[in-house]
């Protein structure tokens, strides 16, 4: 008996083991199979293949998710063909190809595309989170589902295309949050000779990147920011696509596109244990596909965001006047072929849409050869430099015909060359020698007042002991020199100390006008910081960002998130808020009765703004990521800053 009780001890510890080794396989052949319940996990486990139901359904799938980072899935292999019980068994057939079966009814569920030879053939799940399918204890990979991604971009995936494998690498959404089936929107590479980036919703596209410049899309000059992750373009005669790297260890980053066509960018904190969302595709109304029409510029700052360019009018009035732009604008005079026309510089745009351009990344061209293309021909409309990476930048955009989609950044360096009249280009001209003029004037000016400014500085700095470097502001020419008295001032050391020296793990969103850092004072208090973004390297003006901070400080309402107070110190210009719990509406999955509160509570906010506040304010930017949830999921709209800052910064430049 006690013979038999150590053989069955013995027998318990081994099947252990082998489970234990089964368990953490990497690698399925023809010998072996993998039922719902088991899994296969990569090397370095870092990426598992296992079958999964998503929340609040019961239909089972087979995907890839992260080992740890909250399991998210990255890759699903039998989206659109869920299997509905547990019955699953992942195993290579006789022709040497994956195999996904419902064994219930026996029948295939999933398989890759492709034809192969009968031989032992292997499927493993390596560290990039890559499943490939290759011949037994060799290198070559016969098939790998990075060339078929589902809804997400880790590094190694691509979007893009290659004509000589027959591939196309897109991201396509997921149905909704519970079911991975193939979405309406689609994140795709152009293949008509563009190769730009475009969201596609139902075959209409909603969102356009720009074209590459080298450094990074034009509609997307934030992408340098990142500086956690390095995008790359690759343009060969039969492979094109895009796709990113991290720079250094401990960076964990993807690409989304979510059910709700959005393309948002995540990254893990460590600290934290948690994913937050650091960039997005879509950010406000002019991110929407040609929102201003033909010719039109979609700005943010200017009422009801569409203008014509210099040169066009708009092709209906009565339409554009009651605030309906898709006609857009038309040439004010129709004939420019060697007229005595030149071209204007139109700067921090997102390049007009290249379907109806040419472009040429690897010519030798520089940028006064691609003006000369475009004069040249008489239906070129505006051209770019292509390669701006290097300088002297290479390589000519042309544009013929309409431009489409444009938008206006607050910052960027991409720069357009328009085409124009001769009576336009006098009026620039006019422009331009009243501004030298006036900047001559006042240099004289200057040098002659030099000794009592430098006296008035020397006297200032003695004043401040010995020179701080603070910015000082004069209250007597803000609009209420008593603001001094009604918010409080952070020093610059405070913020750095709060948010840890704007830490990435403390960085909780950004957009096109700034950053927003969590910070924690000394008493425990949380604050949210939003550290806004530098025009042309320098900080807004100081009196005119307390003016701006004088607007939010006077907006007192329960549903709005209140102003703490700012920071400006040198060229740095920051807002200090509370610290909203919750994080963002968008962010969360709500039941229709606490969505019926959160709206009765942003229109208490929203009527405060248009009637009851002192200053009567049109937000213009109302959505989910503006609606901020407190720690008793109360609504409170944010962002009021942004309009009013960036119609401050057009003037300050407008002004020189």
């Amino acid at each position: 008996m006690l013979l038999f009780l150590r053989h069955l001890l013995l027998s318990g510890f081994l099947l252990t083991i082998f489970i234990s080794i089964c368990s953490a396989r990497d690698t399925l052949n023809t010998r072996s199979s993998m039922q719902d319940g088991d899994n296969l996990v990569s090397e370095g486990k870092k990426f598992a293949l296992e079958f999964f139901n998503p929340i609040g359904s019961n239909k089972r799938y087979l995907g890839v998710r992260y080992v740890d980072f909250e399991n998210k899935v990255i890759w699903v292999a039998n989206r659109d063909y869920p299997i509905n019980d547990k019955s699953g068994v992942l195993k290579i057939g006789n022709n040497g190809n994956l195999v996904l079966i419902e064994s219930k009814n026996n029948t295939i569920v999933w398989s890759p595309r492709g034809t192969f030879n009968a031989k032992n053939h292997t499927a493993q799940i390596l560290d990039s989170g890559n499943l490939v399918l290759k011949e037994d204890g060799g290198s070559k990979i016969l098939w790998q589902s990075f060339d078929y991604p589902t809804d997400t971009m880790i590094p190694g995936v691509k979007v893009g295309f290659n004509t000589k494998m027959h591939l196309n690498w897109s991201l396509t959404s997921w149905k909704a949050d519970n079911d991975p089936s193939s979405g309406n929107h689609v994140y795709m590479m152009d293949h008509r000779g563009s190769n730009e980036i475009y969201i596609k919703t139902k075959e209409i596209n909603t969102f356009r990147m720009g074209p590459w410049n080298g450094i990074h899309f034009s509609d997307y000059p934030s992408m340098k920011i990142f500086s956690n992750i390095r995008f790359m373009y690759v343009n060969e005669e039969t492979e094109r696509y895009y796709s990113f790297e991290y720079n250094g260890k401990g960076s964990i980053s993807r690409f989304v596109i979510l059910p709700n066509g959005h393309l948002e960018f995540y990254e893990y904190s460590l600290e934290s244990k948690k994913w937050s969302a650091s960039g997005k595709g879509l950010n406000d109304e002019c991110d929407l596909y040609s929102k201003c029409g033909s010719n039109g510029v979609c700005d943010m700052s200017v009422d009801g965001f569409c203008s014509c360019l210099r040169g066009y009018t708009p092709a209906n009035r009565v339409e554009w006047e009651n605030r309906y732009f898709k006609g857009g604008c038309k040439r004010i005079i129709k004939n420019l072929c060697h007229s005595g026309e030149g071209f204007r510089s139109v700067k921090q745009i997102k390049f007009p849409d290249i379907r109806n351009a040419t472009l040429d990344y690897k010519s030798n061209d520089n940028i006064e050869d691609c003006r000369h293309k475009c004069l040249e021909n008489c239906s070129c409309t505006a051209y770019s430099a292509a390669d701006v990476s290097k300088k002297p930048s290479k390589g000519c955009i042309l544009w013929y015909g309409d431009l489409n989609d444009i938008k206006q950044f607050n910052f960027g360096d991409t720069e357009l060359f328009l085409r124009l009249p001769a009576s336009e280009l006098e009026i620039e001209e006019k422009k331009s020698n009243k501004k030298m003029f006036m900047i001559i004037t006042a240099s004289v000016v200057a040098s002659a007042s030099f000794l009592i400014i430098l006296f008035v500085l020397a006297f200032v700095c003695w004043k401040k002991n010995k020179g701080s470097m603070t910015t000082t502001l004069d209250f007597g020419n803000m609009q209420n020199p008593n603001l001094k008295n009604e918010l409080e001032f952070f020093s610059l050391s405070a913020i750095l100390s709060a948010t840890r020296n704007f830490a990435d793990d403390n960085k909780i969103g950004h957009g096109g006008f700034g950053s927003v850092f969590k910070g924690k004072m000394p008493n425990g208090v949380n604050i949210a910081v939003k550290r806004l973004f530098r025009v042309g390297g320098k900080g807004i003006q100081g009196n005119i960002f307390m003016n701006e901070a004088e607007l939010i400080a006077k907006c007192q309402h329960k549903n709005l998130v209140r102003l703490l107070g700012c920071c400006i110190e040198g060229e740095e210009r920051m807002l200090v808020f509370e610290f909203m719990q919750n994080s963002s509406a968008e962010r969360h999955k709500l039941n229709w009765k606490k969505r019926v509160e959160i709206i009765i509570g942003i229109s208490k906010g929203l009527q405060y703004l248009h009637e009851d506040s002192r200053l009567k304010i049109v937000h213009r930017d109302i959505k989910a990521g503006n609606i901020l949830l407190d720690e008793d999921m109360n609504p409170k709209i944010t962002d009021l800053v942004l309009q009013g800052y960036l119609v401050l910064i057009r003037r300050k430049i407008a002004q020189g």
